[in-house]
Formats: C-alpha cells, structure tokens, sequence
C-alpha cells in the first residue's frame, strides 16, 4: 500500500512538473512549416510574409497583419522549430508623410534585438535610407502596407531615417 501511494504521489509530482514547464510549444521539422503556422496562429498566412531574418544567431520573422508590423521568432531545438511571438503589433499612424518607432524585441532565449520600424504613408517616398554609425541602410518598403524595418546596433536616437521621394 505504501509503495503504491508513494508511485501515485510520484506520478501526479511528474505530471504537475511537466505542466508547469510546458508551454504548448508546437514542434515542427522545418523552419517553413513553422512559419506557416505561426502565421495561421495569428491570423494570416504567407502572403503577409515579409522577410525571415538572421541576426546575432537569432531567426527573426517580420510579416503584416491588418496594415500593422509582427514580429516573432523562430526557435531551433532538437526537439524541432518553433514558432514564438511576445510582442503586440506595431502600429503606425496615417497623418504623416511617414513614421518611426525604435523598440526592443526578446527572443526565445532572451536575445533583445533593438529594431527600428516605419510606415511610408506618402506614396511618392519610394525607398527608405538610415545612416547608422556613417553605414548607409537601404530598407525595403512592402507593397500592401507601406511598412520599412531593419535591426539596428548604435543607439536609437543617433540612428538617421531619410526619405527619398520620387
């Protein structure tokens, strides 16, 4: 009888154990299907994709969702890769010719990776330059939202942002 309390006392310690460091994690083999399900998860699909990243041994995905910028990473184990988002959307205003935001996006691991974010509102803006540390940045603007973004070393409010209009 002792035995048998013991083993379910054990048992129900495991179980608990395995609850309370589980996070609902979905496994994947490839880095793609991960992906794809984090966008379904959040509500869009591939077409929002925008770019998957590296950048200090990090995956970082960035994608669109209702004119607003995401961003999640892709986490690699042995396990598989996994898709991880701990952020809201960034959202930007439609009053301006264009805006900038600089924040700070955790990883899995806890690598915090210091991002600056756009949206191009005026249509004649056909590229984006930062000057960051005398480095010329050439960033992209998506065709559907009008959103830029790049990950930035030097601090944020030496960082220059230029338009350049058509």
């Amino acid at each position: 009888m002792k035995k048998s309390l013991w083993f379910v006392s054990l048992l129900i310690f495991t179980l608990w154990l395995v609850g309370c460091n589980s996070q609902n994690l979905e496994l994947f083999e490839t880095m793609e299907e991960a992906v794809t399900f984090g966008l379904e998860k959040e509500g869009s699909d591939k077409n929002a994709l925008l770019s998957v990243e590296e950048y200090k041994g990090e995956t970082l995905v960035f994608y669109e969702l209702d004119d607003s910028l995401g961003v999640s990473s892709i986490t690699k184990s042995e396990e598989g890769f996994n898709f991880f988002k701990n952020t809201s959307y960034v959202r930007f205003g439609e009053e301006n010719a264009h805006y900038i935001i600089g924040f700070e996006f955790e990883t899995k691991s806890g690598v915090k990776i210091p991002i600056l974010a756009g949206k191009a509102n005026d249509e004649d803006i056909q590229k984006i330059i930062v000057l960051e540390g005398g480095i010329e940045k050439e960033l992209n603007i998506s065709k559907n939202s009008r959103l830029f973004y790049t990950m930035y070393e030097e601090p944020f409010d030496s960082l220059d942002v230029i338009p350049i209009y058509q």
